[in-house]
């Protein structure tokens, strides 16, 4: 017969206990009163709405409850005070478009085990203005152009923020550049005059920025421009 002495066998009793208990706790503590479905994306303007169903599955009240929106370095949070047992909560929220097109959506509560889903945009569906640039590729001193620039709302709401920005290198045109700033409406396509007249031959980089909201496409053309 073996003896083991009890201040070997204690603290391993000990041990073995609190494992047990705190695992118990866990179980007991942090369950799923929690359910999340119809969660996903839709657009507005120069926004986009986050749209879910907040579910209480349980047969008692769930307390603060947090939805959590990531997007890159930004962090958007939203309280629901309670939720009655068997209440659905419909959730719907505006969110800045931005460079980053993945969303990590985090629902929590007290004593519950948080619900995550990540949701990634495809690029084509966050540009609420399509615009098209007609420029000739090549030009000659002295000569005034207009290019044909349009800009389309394909959102499905009113855009009260559209910015669009020129910028040419190398001082080729006599024109000075500055932000232009206008509103579409729903279903919208504007045509924005604009004059270009090259005052010296040599390969002139034009560079058109299109800001709408937080986020901005870029696009180039490069023009030559010949003594007449």
């Amino acid at each position: 017969m073996v003896f083991v002495s009890r201040k070997v066998v204690y603290p391993i009793f000990v041990l073995i206990f609190a494992v047990a208990f705190f695992a118990l706790i866990y179980f007991v503590s942090f369950s799923q009163d929690l359910s999340v479905s119809n969660a996903q994306f839709d657009f507005s303007g120069d926004k986009i709405v986050l749209k879910m169903d907040i579910n209480n599955i349980s047969n008692h009240f769930v307390k603060d409850i947090e939805v959590l929106v990531v997007n890159g370095d930004k962090e958007n949070s939203h309280i629901i005070k309670t939720l009655a047992p068997g209440e659905q909560y419909y959730f719907e929220e505006e969110f800045e478009i931005s460079e980053y097109l993945r969303y990590d959506v985090y629902v929590k509560a007290p004593f519950n085990i948080t619900k995550y889903f990540p949701i990634e945009l495809n690029e084509n569906t966050i540009r609420p203005v399509l615009v098209s640039v007609a420029i000739e590729p090549e030009m000659k001193v002295g000569v005034q152009y207009n290019p044909i620039i349009n800009f389309v709302n394909v959102s499905e709401s009113d855009i009260f923020e559209v910015m669009w920005i020129t910028s040419a290198d190398g001082g080729f045109f006599e024109e000075e550049f500055f932000p232009r700033e206008f509103s579409l409406k729903l279903g919208e396509s504007k045509y924005l005059p604009t004059t270009f007249t090259p005052k010296a031959p040599g390969k002139a980089k034009l560079t058109f920025i299109l800001k709408v909201g937080n986020i901005e496409y870029e696009q180039e053309k490069v023009i030559t421009i010949i003594q007449e």
